[in-house]
């Protein structure tokens, strides 16, 4: 059975208003696939640079997201809060190292500081201990001194003598009780 011209001529208008149809839709669906796609990398893109500046609240929002595209985004969201917990982790090592130089610059400071007293210390000791030596020096000659005036040393010179050795008597007690000042610390 073969259609006439017209039969023929509303099948053509029938086919083309659902060939019109079905391109509509089909422009509808391809607009709304572009969409989603422009919204999965906007969001995309807002997510992962906020994750890059170190702002890691800003997840990639699931709403409206279907199928692949909301697993990715999941995947995206897991990414971000794994890099926000590497930051943490490593904030806090920069903490901890910051906490550790300061406790080794106080350490150092502190054995500078007693390393100095030492040397203040051993310095003060040597300055006393050149002191006794000139002490002791000062008693031998005194020592001497009476040792010659109880040997009678010069006859000639025995009332010379005789004073001169209550002089260095004197003189070795004001030595002795100026030693002792020193090594009591007075």
């Amino acid at each position: 059975m073969s259609l006439r011209p017209d039969d023929r001529r509303a099948a053509r208008t029938a086919s083309a208003a659902v060939t019109r149809e079905a391109l509509a839709e089909l422009r509808h669906e391809l607009n709304r696939m572009i969409d989603r796609m422009d919204a999965f990398v906007r969001e995309a893109a807002a997510s992962l640079q906020a994750a890059s500046e170190g702002r890691f609240h800003r997840q990639f929002l699931l709403e409206g997201v279907p199928g692949s595209f909301r697993t990715s985004a999941t995947a995206i969201n897991r990414a971000r809060t794994a890099m926000a917990g590497t930051a943490d982790r490593a904030a806090e090592a920069e903490r901890a190292r910051l906490r550790l130089a300061d406790e080794l610059e106080s350490t150092v400071m502190t054995v500078a500081e007693q390393v100095a007293a030492v040397q203040s210390a051993a310095g003060e000791g040597t300055s006393t201990i050149e002191t006794i030596s000139r002490t002791v020096c000062d008693m031998d000659d005194l020592a001497r001194g009476i040792a010659t005036a109880v040997d009678g040393g010069d006859g000639g010179r025995a009332g010379r003598d005789a004073r001169g050795l209550a002089d260095m008597a004197e003189r070795l007690r004001a030595e002795v009780s100026h030693f002792l000042t020193v090594m009591r610390g007075n």
